[in-house]
């Protein structure tokens, strides 16, 4: 009898030994525990589950991904949302906001909201400085810094003011809603270099101006006025906060002060948010040229992509482009005879070289760079490889009054512009006297909405859009009351 109960022990002990190990080996392959070991990867079988503290969910409740295909636990392409469990969730502090400069992150909801333009009475102050001309009160501010004791500044700004603002439109119907300001600093600490911006752009421009300029006056914000710096130097000018400008000494300054107002009303334009329309340069070896993004060059007001569409309400066929010397560019085939095409040798100190020929059109009497230029894509409207260097030949039909629609613009063979010779617009060139039909559309529109009359129904659109458009690609990004708040500069 004891060898029995003895027997009965012994099978219990093993009994329950053998489910302790069972449930151990249970648990490890996942059949007691909803959740497996991740590998040593730190991964899940499933792609949809996510390794948690070493551990992935079971069958029954793995991760689900989310009714766009995004997985569980990633990014939507739908910003701030994030997917989890099936389930999209705004999480912005992960995912980010909307592409561009417009959307804000909220850390605490997760949210993204949009920037809040500024108010349509918000224009930047200047204290401390009394007005040369025009009222303090005035919606457009222009500030002009003499540095360093600058050669006749005093006459310079008078005949700029009378000879250009107050006789070239839109400025001069707009005279009484700017104001004028005269400073002069000297200060050593003030820099001035000359810059490029890649083969096709130059300009020079100085440095700790509004520095100096703030122990004179007070400026809440240089971005909603327009500053030019004149400073003695043999350099043109260019575009910053403050415009640049060169004056040189020894020339007739009755010629040479009208020169320094076109550079200065080419210079405002850039602030005002128009592009260059002029080329840059034509290559040796044939290729094209291009400053910036193809779509970035486009998007500026007074340059376009084919067709014009901003200010033309249709084109003509590549069929009909005919009228030009290089209309022949668009019909060859091979890279050879592109780029050999209205070129002639020349030789220079490092070596002989293709140069474009420049010849007069007998049918326009137009002066042509008559060469081609070649591409591995194809171009648009051309639908081909080879294409001229820089139209002259006008394809816009019903277009604004005074506009047509020209191959070429923004420095290179990418964007097409609103005029055919650089006396047509001063943001061509700074000898000419009037902007451009589709800049100063532009332009007047601008000091409706974002200066003169902001509250006017007709604005609403324009203030949104322009605002949109400054935050985005904005040489300046405030101008008046159009803009964002947060790009203020103050020194």
């Amino acid at each position: 009898m004891k060898a029995f109960i003895l027997a009965v022990i012994i099978l219990a002990v093993i009994i329950s030994i053998s489910l302790f190990f069972l449930s151990g080996y249970l648990e490890q392959q996942g059949g007691s525990d909803p959740t497996q070991t991740c590998d040593e990867t730190g991964k899940c079988s499933t792609p949809q589950q996510t390794c948690s503290s070493g551990k992935c969910p079971s069958g029954e409740q793995q991760s689900q991904p989310c009714s766009d295909g995004t997985a569980h636990n990633q990014c939507s392409l739908t910003r701030p949302e994030q997917c989890q469990n099936g389930t999209l969730i705004d999480k912005c502090t992960q995912c980010g906001c909307a592409p561009g400069t417009l959307w804000v992150c909220n850390q605490t909801s997760e949210t993204c909201y949009k920037k809040q333009m500024f108010a349509t009475a918000d224009f930047a102050t200047i204290e401390g400085c009394e007005p040369y001309r025009g009222a303090a009160n005035a919606p457009l501010k222009i500030l002009f810094i003499s540095i360093n004791n600058t050669p006749q500044f005093d006459t310079i700004v008078d005949t700029v003011i009378e000879a250009k603002f107050e006789s070239i439109s839109p400025f001069k119907e707009n005279i009484n809603s700017i104001a004028f300001y005269k400073v002069s600093v000297n200060d050593d600490n003030i820099t001035c270099k000359a810059y490029e911006s890649g083969p096709m752009a130059s300009g020079f421009s100085c440095s700790n101006v509004l520095t100096a300029v703030n122990k004179i006056c007070r400026v809440n914000d240089y971005s909603g006025i327009m500053s030019v710096a004149l400073v003695k130097s043999d350099y043109s000018g260019g575009f910053g906060i403050p415009i640049s400008v060169g004056v040189s000494q020894g020339q007739d300054l009755q010629v040479y002060t009208d020169s320094i107002g076109g550079v200065v009303m080419h210079e405002l334009g850039h602030g005002f948010g128009l592009v260059d329309l002029y080329y840059g340069m034509f290559y040796f070896d044939g290729r094209p040229a291009q400053f910036m993004d193809t779509n970035f060059s486009r998007a500026y007001p007074n340059a376009d992509g084919p067709g014009c569409p901003k200010w033309c309400q249709s084109y003509k066929p590549v069929s009909e482009y005919t009228q030009s010397l290089t209309a022949p560019c668009v019909r060859i085939t091979t890279k050879e005879e592109c780029v050999s095409f209205g070129r002639h040798e020349e030789t220079y100190s490092f070596g002989t070289v293709k140069t474009c020929d420049v010849v007069p059109n007998n049918l326009t009497n137009e002066m042509e760079h008559a060469c081609c230029v070649w591409s591995n894509e194809s171009f648009e409207y051309f639908n081909s490889y080879c294409v001229p260097a820089w139209g002259m030949e006008d394809i816009g039909i019903g277009c604004l009054e005074g506009t047509g629609c020209y191959f070429g613009a923004v420095y290179g063979n990418y964007a097409w512009r609103p005029v055919l010779r650089n006396n047509e617009s001063i943001m061509y060139s700074s000898d000419s006297v009037a902007y451009d039909p589709a800049s100063l559309r532009q332009l007047n529109k601008i000091f409706e909405c974002c200066l003169v009359n902001p509250t006017s129904s007709n604005c609403a659109d324009f203030r949104q859009n322009f605002s949109d458009f400054l935050e985005e690609r904005g040489y300046q990004k405030r101008i008046g009351s159009c803009g964002y708040p947060g790009h203020e500069i103050t020194s």
